[in-house]
């Protein structure tokens, strides 16, 4: 006698096929779904987001220099200036290069302090393609090689650019022929006025597998204080002024270089 049996669904003409069926269902759906994707951020292709703690902890013992990014290796200044000029007024009629020379960066400039172009700003750092754009600073690549040429020790990136944005920054740097290293990014809940401060504790903390610093940012060796036991190489200043005495200026990555020399450890 056939008996009809409900089976998710489905009905079959006996008890036993229905069995049959119903095991080999189950057994499928307790499977692993082999052709399912792993998120973004597990992709082997996609860079980890280390803390200060982990980037330290993988050292292990080795000693070696950071690098920051903008306007470090990328000239992020100048691609700004050039947008914030046609979109906030340049009443100075300066050009990018004299602009960047006399303010440095584009929150120092005094006609940009407005709700909106703060915004612009902000929203520059937090998107990722905007990372994709950026022009290479003059000798960055041919220091970074010359340095690594010598045998110094160059263990990852160490900037304010937000977390948010690293898996974009190192197909920047990668594009551009830099070596790829660990990203060592400022967590997004730290906001951008506090940027330096974390970094400047985060060399302290690193201290001494990471045993110095190239950046442009004198708030970088004030943040670190002088009694920070590395050494902030200070690119693009030809002078320290008070409160950061202790870094080493350079106004060329060919003096990043040589100063690099000098005092590798």
């Amino acid at each position: 006698m056939d008996i009809q049996i409900s089976c998710s669904s489905f009905y079959f003409s006996s008890s036993r096929s229905c069995a049959i069926l119903a095991i080999a269902w189950l057994t499928c759906c307790a499977s692993p779904i082999t052709a399912f994707s792993l998120p973004t951020s597990m992709s082997p292709s996609a860079p980890p987001l280390l803390s200060v703690q982990d980037f330290k902890s993988g050292l292990q013992g080795q000693r070696g220099l950071v690098l920051d990014i903008d306007e470090t290796l990328s000239w992020t200044v100048g691609f700004w200036m050039e947008r914030m000029q046609k979109l906030f007024g340049n009443p100075e009629k300066l050009s990018v290069k004299d602009m960047a020379d006399k303010y440095h960066l584009t929150q120092n400039v005094p006609y940009w302090q407005t709700d909106e172009a703060h915004a612009w700003m902000q929203s520059m750092r937090d998107k990722p393609e905007a990372q994709e754009e950026l022009p290479v600073i003059e000798g960055a690549l041919e220091g970074v090689k010359a340095l690594q040429e010598d045998g110094v020790a160059l263990l990852g990136y160490l900037t304010v650019r937000p977390q948010s944005v690293v898996s974009s920054t190192r197909k920047w740097l990668l594009a551009q022929g830099f070596p790829d290293l660990p990203i060592v990014a400022k967590p997004d809940d730290v906001s951008f006025s506090n940027g330096n401060k974390w970094k400047g504790e985060a060399l302290r903390f690193l201290y001494p597998e990471v045993w110095g610093i190239v950046d442009d940012n004198p708030k970088v060796p004030l943040e670190a204080g002088s009694s920070y036991e590395g050494t902030v190489f200070l690119f693009a200043h030809d002078a320290c002024k008070e409160g950061y005495e202790h870094a080493i200026p350079c106004k060329t990555w060919k003096e990043v270089v040589e100063e690099v020399k000098k005092r590798r450890k």
